[in-house]
């Protein structure tokens, strides 16, 4: 019997690999206040982060000493020229403000760091496969099986769309830049969280686990509707942009898949095996017409196709045969 392999690729936490250097970030904080469109949650946040760290501060402030002791070259600059500049006379004026211009040019290519700059990457996993990796700014996303997602990150925004599967995001607290994901004309916009969203074949579900998010649908959410999740809430909503009320969810569950699990609570077999079949590379059938409503409870280990056959067979008192590697039958017992 041919079974997916499970890939997983275990997801770094803080502190991880890609999170810069207090001198990396104190450059980066330095171009971005100096930054025509910064604004007070920029500034409110670069507090925090000087806050956070001894480090954070010292490194600034070593910037900060640094351009200060350039500022004179500002009046060499503007000082007017008397009489006829000799080549000395304008060496002497316009090295130092090269100068300050490799400083500037510096700082500003430092702003287009991984931290705060532009980063493209897309993601993708089979069936039966999950992936967990880190992002630029520090974001973990995982990735459930059959998934694809493209991630698009630049100084004012943090975009992933989803085109087919689940993810579980993370992520990385910066309130001046957004993070959400696009899927099926909507958006979660994230608000400080760990959430999921699944893309399904009628509709996507956005799950918080912890935080809050802003879900918009409807017409590339342009706001047809919007609703506040917070941890522990689900909702669907579809390309039309019909979303439904939100519902209380079981965390455990909805977060099984994330540890290699799946756990059905009162499902029913056709819910049951529409799951199956995204796990696995077969389909399942329901010979007897009464098996759909059956209902399954349990906790089954994602990539064991045999045992959660074998389980529901025995759970249901039917019969499930292999007719060929990527079909299931499922009988009731006479």
């Amino acid at each position: 019997m041919r079974r997916a392999a499970l890939a997983r690729r275990e997801p770094a936490m803080p502190d991880h690999p890609n999170a810069p250097s207090p001198a990396e970030a104190a450059s980066a904080w330095f171009a971005r206040l100096r930054s025509p469109d910064c604004g007070a949650a920029d500034r409110f946040e670069f507090e925090r982060w000087l806050a956070a760290d001894p480090r954070h501060r010292q490194e600034y402030q070593t910037l900060e000493s640094l351009w200060q002791a350039m500022s004179p070259l500002q009046s060499v600059y503007a000082g007017p020229l008397s009489g006829k500049p000799t080549r000395r006379t304008i060496a002497k004026r316009f090295y130092p403000v090269g100068i300050a211009a490799a400083l500037l040019l510096a700082v500003g290519l430092l702003w287009r760091n991984p931290y705060f700059g532009e980063h493209y990457q897309h993601y993708h996993t089979d069936i039966g496969e999950r992936l967990g990796v880190t992002l630029a700014d520090g974001s973990l996303l995982e990735l459930n099986t059959a998934t694809d997602v493209t991630v698009r990150y630049d100084k004012g925004r943090r975009e992933l769309t989803l085109e087919r599967g689940e993810l579980f995001a993370q992520v990385a607290h910066q309130p001046w830049r957004p993070f959400v994901v696009k899927a099926d004309g909507g958006e979660t916009r994230d608000i400080g969280t760990q959430f999921a969203v699944y893309r399904g074949p009628a509709s996507t579900t956005v799950s918080v686990f912890e935080g809050e998010v802003e879900v918009r649908s409807g017409a590339d959410a342009q706001a047809l509707a919007t609703t506040s999740l917070r941890g522990g809430e689900q909702l669907a909503y579809n390309a039309s942009g019909r979303q439904s009320a939100p519902i209380a969810i079981d965390i455990e569950a909805h977060q099984a898949w994330r540890r290699g699990e799946i756990i059905w609570r009162n499902q029913s077999l056709a819910q049951v095996a529409a799951e199956i079949e995204r796990y696995h590379p077969v389909r399942i059938q329901l010979a007897s017409p009464g098996l759909a409503s059956q209902r399954i409870s349990g906790v089954f280990k994602a990539d064991d196709l045999n045992g959660i056959v074998s389980a529901i067979a025995a759970l249901l008192d039917a019969e499930a045969r292999r007719p060929s590697p990527d079909v299931v039958v499922f009988t009731e017992n006479r």
